[in-house]
Formats: C-alpha cells, structure tokens, sequence
C-alpha cells in the first residue's frame, strides 16, 4: 500500500482527480472498454464511497487487481464492509472473504445490496448483475485507473 500512497502523493494527474479540479474531463473507456459501456454511478474518489449507504450487503465484483484496490478504499470507510466477493465462474474464498456466485445470492441482498464493479470487463458484469436481479450498481473503473498504469 505504500508504493499506492506514493505515487497518489507524486503523481499531480492523480492529485487533480482526488480534488476533482479535472471532474468536469471525462475519462476514456478503461482496459479497453467500449466508448458505449454502461451508465452507472461512478466512483472516483473517497467521497464516493463515503457516500455509500452504510447497513445494506456490499459486494465487490472481480477478485483481481481491482479488486484489492476497492476492498482498500473500502476499509478507510469505517461503515462499509464488503459482504463478499463475486465472480462469474469461482466460488470458495478470496483476499480473506468469500467468493459467490452472482446467481447464488438471496433475492433480497439482489434487491437491496450494493455492487462495485472492479474489473475490466464492466459491460458483462453489468449484464450479469442486471440479469440475477441486483439494482443498485456502481462502477469502480475510475477509481482504479488512478492506481492502475494503462497501456499506451
């Protein structure tokens, strides 16, 4: 986590964007994105998920990369706690908590949970979600480009 804190001190681009004197610039697609991926509430920042609302189930979309970032913004958060981690395919446990199945949730957690999408493949996961039922869905994509170098 220091090399993360380092390069958000170093980095003036990732300094604008924690400030949002650059929010009014919109981010390109991320890893490659189509430029028509899913509208859905964008988390940029720490106020972002400070303003999550505190007492609902919290499931983190993707066990990779991004998601070890978000489970790391999340755990400065003292009222959010991640309920689980889903992926498409796996199930067991990942970075310390488990791992489901989007179709294996209860359908009140679908209902009234909160998803973050932390991967690159935003568009499949959105439709996966939407598919099982969930309805309050949030992409992290943002918030993980400020620690993630891109290629190119």
């Amino acid at each position: 986590m220091a090399r993360i804190a380092d390069r958000e001190r170093l980095d003036p681009a990732i300094a604008a964007l924690r400030t949002a004197i650059v929010s009014d610039i919109p981010l390109a697609p991320a890893w490659g994105q189509p430029a028509n991926r899913p509208h859905l509430p964008r988390l940029t920042g720490p106020a972002d998920f400070h303003a999550l609302p505190a007492g609902r189930p919290l499931y983190v979309y993707g066990s990779g990369r991004g998601g070890r970032i978000v489970l790391g913004e999340l755990s400065k958060h003292a009222h959010l706690r991640a309920t689980a981690l889903l992926d498409s395919h796996s199930t067991g446990t990942a970075l310390g908590l488990p791992l489901l199945r989007p179709a294996d949730l209860p359908a009140d957690h679908l209902r009234d949970g909160i998803f973050i999408i932390a991967s690159e493949h935003l568009s499949a996961m959105t439709r996966t979600l939407r598919a099982a039922g969930a309805v309050h869905i949030h992409d992290a994509t943002p918030h993980i480009r400020l620690y993630t170098a891109l290629p190119g």
